[in-house]
């Protein structure tokens, strides 16, 4: 499933199984994002975060996505799947949480414990900080 308002210009009829929603609303991201299987990010260049990326990781999806896609998530310690020199390495990531759904509920896990443990990290070095800035009571 292709999401985002440029899917919808693509040719349908090239490849039968794959569906093209174009533009969805947060709610029906939501439900994408909790049922499927993982989130796929090519990306190979630009800068920043990947706004697409994080909403993943918000939700607990597995991201099989390329290094340049998981810049500035280092702290979720995933392994870049996705690479021009070995396509094949991330269509075997799919296969492989399609084939053993532990594998799936594992990386959901292992996202979610990540995003929580990092924004736990954050909020307890604000709090630091803040202190050191006013002064402890």
């Amino acid at each position: 499933t292709l999401v985002g308002k440029g899917s919808a210009a693509l040719d349908k009829n090239q490849q039968p199984n794959i569906k093209h929603m174009g533009f969805v609303s947060d709610d029906e991201l939501g439900v994408l994002l909790r049922d499927c299987l993982a989130v796929i990010s090519p990306v190979v260049h630009g800068s920043g975060l990947k706004i697409k990326v994080l909403e993943a990781v918000m939700a607990g999806s597995p991201i099989i996505a390329t290094a340049e896609s998981l810049r500035g998530f280092e702290f979720l310690n995933i392994k870049p799947e996705i690479t021009l020199g070995n396509p094949a390495a991330a269509a075997e990531a799919i296969v492989q949480l399609k084939k053993f759904p532990e594998q799936q509920a594992k990386a959901r896990e292992h996202i979610i414990m990540q995003w929580h443990r990092y924004h736990s990290d954050n909020k307890n070095q604000l709090g630091k900080l803040l202190l050191n800035i006013i002064g402890t009571p």
